[in-house]
């Protein structure tokens, strides 16, 4: 009898246990979530270059820092690559790069400072009578501020050649302005390159040879803020000029760049 009751109580409990298992087979099982780890994301390190910054420049948004000078943003950048022929000479530009400064050098800001401010040509343009020249540079003077944490400036890359079979004298871009902004280029471009190099003014400039080609690249301060980007760029070149007679060869001509 207590051999029946015990092989009775066994079956029970395989009877139970199996029950058991099959319940717990048919319900979900709820999984644990497992938190993720907050994990910090390092800032990528700015490229440190000994040569032109801005040259490194190609999408927006980029940075570089030019060892012993400042860092280098780019705010917007505008592909123009289109030609403009002025008589003989083809100018081709490039782009159109809106640039901003940051963490400037005392180097940069004092050289940067001079190219701050106006220009006699800008104040003529905006109708200012001066009394005499003398003046007239006094208000120059005084419209220069220093650099503080940021400047931001338009940078304007560009070849020219001459495809004459003569010498001629000529200059790009005597003037580059839109509907904030005035500049005249020989004295306020603070960038030096092949073409910028050639002299400060359309009369002083070494002549182009006959099939020259020069790159050349402007630079013009616009401000500790960038302004917005206008719709449009204009610049006006010099007259053009043949290089021995300095005869007239084609007057000078004001060009619209669609930035937009």
């Amino acid at each position: 009898m207590k051999k029946i009751l015990f092989m009775f109580v066994i079956l029970l409990l395989f009877i139970v246990g199996c029950f058991v298992f099959a319940l717990k087979q048919s319900t979900p099982q709820i999984e644990k979530k497992k938190h993720p780890i907050h994990t910090v994301q390092k800032k990528e390190p700015i490229p440190v270059t000994t040569k032109d910054g801005n040259s490194l420049l190609v999408h927006t948004g980029q940075k570089v820092r030019q060892k012993g000078w400042a860092t280098f943003t780019l705010k917007n950048i505008y592909t123009v690559q289109k030609h403009y022929v002025i008589s003989n000479m083809d100018l081709y530009i490039k782009q159109l790069k809106w640039i901003e400064l940051t963490d400037l050098t005392d180097k940069a800001k004092d050289y940067l400072y001079s190219y701050t401010g106006t220009s006699l040509q800008s104040l003529f343009h905006e109708g200012y009578k001066a009394n005499n020249l003398q003046e007239a540079n006094e208000i120059v003077d005084r419209s220069k501020w220093k650099i503080d944490k940021s400047v931001g400036y338009l940078d304007i890359t560009y070849t020219i050649k001459n495809k004459n079979k003569n010498e001629e004298q000529f200059f790009s871009m005597v003037n580059v302005f839109g509907n904030n902004f005035y500049f005249y280029v020989p004295s306020q471009n603070f960038i030096s390159s092949e073409d910028t190099l050639m002299g400060t003014t359309d009369a002083s400039r070494i002549d182009y040879q006959p099939g020259e080609l020069r790159n050349g690249e402007i630079g013009l301060i616009l401000g500790d803020k960038l302004p917005s980007v206008p719709n449009e760029i204009h610049f006006k070149t010099a007259p053009l000029l043949d290089g021995e007679s300095h005869e007239l060869i084609h007057k000078a001509e004001t060009f619209t760049i669609k930035s937009k």
